[in-house]
């Protein structure tokens, strides 16, 4: 996860906001270490806190993962980092219902993408088509006389975050975010890492 988009999420429970823990983060290109004084860092592994409702939400592969019911995955991440989390004291994973159908959908699509992982055959199209298509008939409006600034984008049901980093080069570079109920993403978060 970015640093730099902290100030952009909040508790999914009561808005409130949110304090980053990291557990791990990739080795800095200098010999010091990452900068902890620098506003943008990048964190693998770790967990965002909401001190209002002393709950805390796991970051894993570079992705937060804003859930507020418990899964199979919160409670191995828990054991994953049994140690630095019983450091948080009074902090819980989320334990709220989910929406009706929500982990349904959660399980069923996290079932499908790790299927369809690496599997070449089930995307029809190439980066270059997705580009073309996003370009030239899903944002053909960016590319008329009238082209606007785009600062950010949303991808609501982002799968694997491959269409998100299509959408952020069609946009120019804007801020691309994805999300999605399943945890497919977890497996390619590395390669989402910006």
């Amino acid at each position: 996860m970015n640093t730099k988009i902290l100030d952009r999420l909040c508790c999914p429970i009561c808005k409130g906001e949110l304090e980053l823990r990291p557990f791990a983060e990739p080795a800095s290109d200098d010999d010091e270490g990452p900068d902890q004084g620098s506003a943008e860092r990048l964190v693998e592994d770790g967990v965002l806190l909401c001190p209002g409702c002393r709950v805390w939400y796991p970051v894993f592969s570079y992705v937060p993962v804003m859930l507020v019911f418990e899964t199979s995955f919160h409670r191995w991440f828990a054991e994953r980092y049994g140690e630095q989390i019983s450091r948080l004291a009074g902090y819980k994973m989320p334990n709220r219902p989910p929406q009706l159908g929500e982990r349904s959908v959660q399980e069923t699509f996290t079932d499908e993408w790790d299927e369809v992982q690496e599997d070449e055959l089930s995307f029809l199209y190439t980066e270059e088509d997705l580009v073309e298509l996003n370009g030239e008939v899903w944002l053909k409006w960016l590319r008329g006389s009238r082209q606007e600034e785009v600062k950010s984008i949303l991808d609501v049901g982002c799968g694997l975050g491959r269409e998100s980093l299509v959408l952020q080069e069609v946009a120019n570079d804007a801020e691309a975010f994805g999300i999605d109920l399943n945890f497919g993403l977890l497996q390619s978060g590395e390669a989402h890492k910006l």
